[in-house]
């Protein structure tokens, strides 16, 4: 009898003891699909997050000063933005490689091409993406603008770049591009129209 009493526990042990596995198997597998789950929440976020892009490309490292104004009227409205140097003319594979991955990383990204004399950049960006090329030529006197400013005009068909002058211009036309998708940027961008119609009235000749 005593014999069979212990092994009725040792099968009550051993019973309470799969269940317990069970019990412990089926948290495992919870945990590790909200662990999943986590990861594809942040993944998803991640991406959200690197979604709009600005790519300020110019065509020598010469350009940077002019560039960074445009950085600076982009500051303004928080927009995120990258600077990049490549030829049409000396380098092309690279500036075939930037489009590739720029497109690849940044889905609603926009292009600011820098390039004076004879902008052959604007043109072969235009040619070779799906995004918006805005063209912003650094021409900063009046003999200069007379000269290259049609090589930034007139682009080959197919290769529909947007000339806009003026750093601070081309950096808000490039933030109208990117608040078509963006409710809070379309916000600020109208913040920024009613302001300045506002400091107008307030003008005092």
């Amino acid at each position: 009898m005593r014999s069979n009493g212990k092994k009725r526990k040792r099968n009550l042990k051993d019973k309470d003891t799969w269940q317990k596995t069970q019990k412990n198997f089926r948290i495992s597998i919870q945990l590790e699909s909200y662990i999943n789950l986590l990861i594809q929440i942040f993944t998803i976020t991640t991406v959200i997050v690197v979604i709009n892009m600005i790519i300020i490309l110019m065509g020598s490292k010469k350009d940077l000063p002019f560039c960074k104004k445009i950085g600076k009227a982009l500051d303004e409205y928080s927009m995120r933005y990258q600077y990049k140097v490549a030829s049409a003319h000396k380098t092309p594979k690279l500036v075939l490689d930037i489009i590739e991955e720029s497109e690849k990383k940044h889905p609603d990204a926009v292009f600011i091409t820098v390039a004076g004399m004879s902008n052959g950049l604007s043109g072969t960006v235009a040619a070779n993406t799906v995004k918006p090329v805005i063209a912003c030529p650094p021409i900063e006197d009046k003999a200069t603008y007379l000269i290259d400013i049609h090589s930034s005009l007139r682009m080959p068909s197919g290769a529909p770049a947007m000339t806009v002058m003026g750093p601070a211009n081309a950096a808000l036309a490039a933030v109208k591009i990117i608040s078509l998708t963006d409710k809070k940027l379309s916000q600020k961008v109208d913040e920024r129209i009613r302001k300045t119609k506002e400091d107008i009235k307030k003008t005092v000749l």
